[in-house]
């Protein structure tokens, strides 16, 4: 017998708690925090990992908005409860950070590689309109500090995205983290030096499967 994607997420989520609790997701998890609680992981029918809360949102309440981001409520990364989750920007995914207790560090090397590899994505698609804009929503900085990143006026001593880092654990740990959080598999892996395939790989931990 051949379980449905729904099936198979309902057999994961531990509802015991009652409706009003939060309903936390018993398997695989990645972008996983201080407390050891990560956004759930499911395969998808095309072997790529598919991200628990947002399938939970869906079933739901329906399509995601185009852009859009599934948020919880509750500050608990694991919880796949749909009364938990709504749909927002990256500023309200920040607010809620913040209000949480979870508030992003500043600007790591990471994402300024990652900033510079999806204005080069932009680029090469011809859609740059709108998406410094979208930069500064997502990594929660001024638009300035965006500009300058992309420009080259700060992070000089980053490599260049075409000389991109080596990967590494933490490279692998953020690559997962960043594409639970949205980050597209073409992103990553102009930012990383890597093909898309690559990404898939390592996000659905067909290898580096020892990296928790």
């Amino acid at each position: 017998m051949r379980f449905t994607l729904r099936q198979r997420h309902e057999a994961m989520v531990d509802k015991s708690g009652g409706p009003d609790a939060c309903w936390p997701w018993t398997g695989s998890q990645v972008g996983k925090d201080k407390h050891g609680v990560g956004y759930g992981q499911l395969m998808g029918p095309d072997h790529k990992p598919l991200a628990a809360h947002r399938l939970a949102y869906q079933f739901e309440h329906g399509r995601i908005p185009k852009g859009a981001m599934v948020l919880h409520r509750c500050g608990n990364r694991a919880c796949c409860n749909p009364a938990h989750l709504y749909t927002g920007d990256n500023a309200q995914n920040m607010r809620d950070k913040s209000r949480h207790g979870r508030a992003a560090k500043r600007l790591t090397p990471q994402a300024v590689a990652l900033i510079r590899a999806e204005w080069q994505v932009a680029v090469e698609q011809g859609r740059k309109h709108g998406t410094v804009a979208r930069l500064v929503r997502q990594y929660g900085v001024n638009r300035k500090t965006v500009q300058d990143i992309i420009d080259g006026l700060s992070w000089r001593h980053l490599e260049p995205v075409d000389n991109p880092p080596q990967l590494n654990v933490d490279a692998v740990r953020a690559i997962r983290e960043q594409y639970a959080a949205g980050a597209t598999a073409k992103t990553l892996a102009a930012a990383y030096g890597v093909t898309p395939q690559c990404i898939y790989d390592i996000t659905a931990r067909r290898t580096w499967t020892r990296v928790r």
